[in-house]
């Protein structure tokens, strides 16, 4: 299961990369060990670099003038297709250390459940009464590459209501900004699994952004990460968190249901159908 093609075909679920290392920290007054629920609203925004010249002249490739747009500005221009800015706007449902992501890169209506503690994902397809199992493999011997350091910023924020410090992250390959909080402590453990079961699934770092997140999460909790590279000005942020008690079923497959081997995912592992997963 360790291998290249399993990583590739499981790469749909890490969405919870760009979203799920965003959205577990916002838990209000939750204590160490609580079990917490609700709803974690995040979004994501992107815009070609040549897009950037029409939104703000020859201060595109500046890394300050860029970092400066107002969130506000690039959610109206999203509104414009002509506009080249993309948003995508993510939702989940957490439970304990338990996590569910619905519609994840299928045509047909499907889910993903995160178990951070046995370190398993499951992509259920409730037409086919089937589902997708990767398990976490055993780590790896060799220790990981050490990633870059952060630069303070001397800078704070207050980002959708959190308080966060932002730092830099400057690489061959483009600049980010972290706004990043230390508070609340709660679910650093779920963070830190989350972090751990990705770097696994993806042990190569393969963009940018990826590189700042990760980086970013060993700091603390990442609000905001704002990243320019020489393609694309990237935005993720954590948006919202509501809670909310859900049904302990919502995040189990239901029982009798067939397991289906990653290797006959196929091409729904790329956002096609699960012609293979009856």
């Amino acid at each position: 299961m360790n291998t290249a093609r399993t990583r590739k075909a499981l790469a749909f679920a890490l969405v919870i990369g760009s979203v799920v290392s965003l959205a577990s920290p916002n838990l209000g007054t939750a204590q160490e060990g609580a079990q917490t629920s609700g709803i974690v609203r995040s979004r994501l925004v992107r815009v070609e670099t040549s897009r950037l010249v029409a939104i703000l002249g020859g201060q595109a490739t500046e890394p300050e003038h860029v970092f400066a747009l107002p969130m506000e500005r690039l959610l109206a221009l999203a509104k414009d297709p002509g506009s080249g800015v993309k948003l995508e706007e993510h939702e989940l449902r957490l439970s304990g250390r338990r996590i569910r992501i619905d519609q994840i890169a299928s045509k047909e209506p499907s889910y993903v459940i995160v178990d951070v503690a046995g370190g398993t994902m499951q992509w259920v397809h409730p037409q086919k009464r089937s589902y997708v199992e990767w398990r976490k493999p055993p780590a790896p011997a060799k220790n990981p590459t050490p990633l870059p350091q952060l630069e303070p910023l001397e800078r704070e924020a207050n980002i959708n209501g959190f308080r966060t410090r932002g730092y830099r992250l400057r690489t061959d390959s483009g600049t980010a900004w972290l706004w990043i909080a230390q508070e609340p402590q709660a679910l650093v453990s779920v963070l830190q699994a989350l972090a751990e079961l990705q770097t696994l699934v993806k042990p190569t770092i393969e963009s940018f952004e990826q590189l700042a997140t990760l980086r970013g999460m060993q700091e603390g909790v990442v609000i905001r990460m704002q990243a320019l590279t020489p393609k694309e000005y990237i935005v993720q942020e954590l948006v919202s968190f509501t809670p909310k008690r859900w049904d302990t079923a919502d995040f189990r497959v239901p029982p009798g249901w067939k397991g289906v081997p990653v290797e006959r995912a196929g091409a729904a592992t790329q956002g096609g159908s699960c012609q293979n997963c009856e």
